[in-house]
């Protein structure tokens, strides 16, 4: 179950008319490549939910949560405050890409070494 699921359940089981302002905070990445799909499914379920997104680095996130300026924060990597909770809610897959003639291949390279 996805962090849209969830919040989207949480929601429905309040009540069948929600409305509200909701904050969102979100690293580059996530706030330019994850988000945009998750949020335009859940206002078109959620009409009356006024969202407002803020795109910034984790540090910047992270202290605005912390301040409690933001709603929620998705941001990659760890979260070291004592003051949030952390859900990993996403896996990613990187890749590596090469020059078309490098002389790194499988038998040279290892993220071991």
């Amino acid at each position: 179950m996805n962090l849209l699921d969830i919040t989207t359940d949480e929601l429905h089981n309040t009540t069948q008319n929600v409305e509200g302002h909701l904050i969102i905070g979100a690293s580059l990445p996530i706030g330019e490549y994850i988000l945009p799909n998750s949020l335009k499914e859940f206002c078109s379920k959620y009409p009356n939910i006024q969202i407002e997104v803020l795109i910034e680095n984790t540090k910047s996130i992270c202290d605005k949560l912390s301040n409690i300026s933001l709603d929620i924060g998705l941001v990659e990597g760890m979260v070291s405050s004592p003051n949030l909770n952390q859900t990993y809610f996403y896996e990613d897959k990187m890749v590596l890409a090469l020059p078309y003639n490098s002389d790194i291949d499988e038998d040279n390279f290892s993220l071991d070494k």
